[in-house]
């Protein structure tokens, strides 16, 4: 039986409370599936939560939902946004890439860029682990991944960082704007980018 709290996700993702999030998260611990008041529920057990997502009557694809005040865009989502049997297609096409041998020759640079982003914070009396650490790390290494020359990663983590505010669930208006306009500006880099290397495979020597 669902209970009913008005604004528990309202709640969850306002920021005064990131400080002392637990008696929230203690009454979700009490009463895992609440129904809100706009009609979504919050299920918060892994169990249920589990059951939810190997449901086949269960969608990630906004595309389908019924939703009258969902805004929907008919273009193809990212392969994370999508169901099976297209997202594990896509997801197949991505994974076959990483292979051990990759992994492994990535470790020496990835240690390189984690020394760099410690270093930068060394005259700094206190950082932020996320914006200066748990971040750019990801990020930078995408950079890497996708031969992004280095004279070109800031744009690619403003542009990244724009995006990624379009995913937080407490979003408004205007950052579904930006993160749109993020990622207009990430595809269209992209393609510029492949275009490139295609015909010129060896042209970027920045990277090591």
């Amino acid at each position: 039986m669902a209970v009913s709290y008005s604004n528990l996700l309202d709640q969850v993702l306002n920021y005064a409370n990131r400080a002392n999030p637990y008696p929230i998260y203690a009454q979700m611990r009490e009463h895992p599936v609440q129904l809100q008041d706009d009609g979504r529920y919050v299920v918060s057990s892994y169990e249920l939560v589990d059951a939810i997502f190997h449901n086949p009557q269960m969608s990630v694809d906004m595309r389908k939902s019924k939703e009258p005040t969902v805004r929907v865009e008919q273009e193809e989502p990212g392969f994370v946004f999508q169901d099976p049997p297209r997202h594990d297609w896509l997801r197949h096409q991505v994974m076959s890439k990483f292979t051990p041998a990759l992994i492994n020759s990535l470790q020496p640079r990835l240690e390189e860029i984690v020394t760099e982003l410690l270093d930068a914070q060394r005259a700094n009396s206190h950082m932020d682990i996320v914006d200066n650490f748990a971040y750019p790390l990801p990020v930078t290494a995408i950079c890497e991944l996708l031969g992004v020359p280095r004279a070109d990663e800031s744009k690619f983590h403003a542009w990244s960082s724009m995006l990624i505010k379009g995913t937080n669930l407490g979003r408004d208006a205007a950052a579904v704007e930006e993160a749109k306009e993020g990622r207009d500006h990430l595809n269209h880099y992209m393609e510029e980018l492949i275009d490139r290397l295609q015909r010129q495979p060896h042209q970027d020597s920045s990277r090591p």
